[in-house]
């Protein structure tokens, strides 16, 4: 049986049991008059006994003489011999002793013909039809359609799979799964309320960066190494100068910065360093 013929076969159940029932038994019967007409010769004994044969015709009578005046009309021909054909054997016992019934002899001639089709009995309860509508796989060719089931609550065009309604869920233009069941958010600083019927979705956004303008660095001692207040981001630091001249450093040329250290190329005593950064 074909995906498509059980397919229909099941609508049929939904909508009308007592109509696929009647249906099914219909089937039955046209499988059994068929066993019946593909019953091979070896079973027919199983049935009725062989019929014997037909005797010889008798030969005809001898006719009157010919004359233009009609003779007195002719003796009755003897009747012919007739030779009665012996009785057939008897037909064997049914499989219980008395009469076979289709019971005792489908399984046997089972084993001798190949049926078109094994037909399925479907005689299932409410639940049972349910269960098996559920575990359909979830591809739209094995879907039922929503036309066909009657009280369904009117929708946005969503079909039913698996008792949940089916929504396509994108990443950007990549498609992640087209029957969604279930959602969960999950991470910090992700949100989810329900607003009016509609999930809202609330991730919050990365703060601005913090400030550190006009900054006096603190001189280790060795006229090297000046210590920012806080480690600076990543190529946050804007510009550092000498306070007592204003003279603008030159990054690499005139110092590096390492974590939160900033290490001249050469000693200078004497001078306040000062720097406009972000942290």
């Amino acid at each position: 049986m074909t995906k498509e013929e059980k397919l229909n076969k099941l609508k049929t159940f939904v909508q009308n049991p007592d109509l696929a029932k009647q249906q099914e038994l219909q089937s039955i019967v046209g499988t059994l008059d068929e066993i019946k007409q593909n019953m091979p010769p070896a079973f027919v004994g199983v049935l009725k006994g062989d019929k014997g044969d037909k005797g010889d015709k008798g030969d005809k009578g001898d006719s009157g003489a010919d004359s233009t005046i009609p003779g007195p009309k002719g003796d009755k021909g003897e009747k012919g011999d007739s030779i009665k054909g012996d009785k057939g054997d008897k037909g064997d016992p049914g499989l219980d002793g008395t009469n076979p019934t289709p019971a005792d002899v489908v399984p046997l001639v089972l084993e001798q013909i190949k049926l078109p089709e094994q037909k399925e009995v479907i005689l299932d309860n409410g639940q049972q039809l349910v269960d098996k509508i559920n575990s359909l796989p979830a591809e739209e060719e094995a879907q039922i359609d929503a036309s066909h089931i009657k009280n369904l609550p009117k929708g946005g065009g969503e079909r039913l799979v698996g008792g949940a309604r089916s929504i396509s869920v994108y990443d950007e233009s990549t498609i992640l799964t087209k029957t969604l069941r279930a959602m969960k958010f999950a991470g910090a600083g992700v949100q989810a309320t329900m607003v009016g019927g509609i999930v809202v979705v609330t991730i919050a956004g990365g703060g601005a960066a913090n400030e550190s303008n006009g900054e006096t660095l603190t001189n280790s001692g060795d006229n090297t190494n000046f210590t920012f207040a806080h480690t600076p981001a990543a190529g946050g630091v804007r510009n550092v100068w000498v306070a007592e001249t204003g003279q603008l450093l030159t990054p690499t040329t005139d110092y590096t910065i390492s974590t939160n250290t900033l290490t001249l190329t050469a000693a200078r005593s004497g001078i306040t360093l000062i720097s406009n950064y972000t942290y």
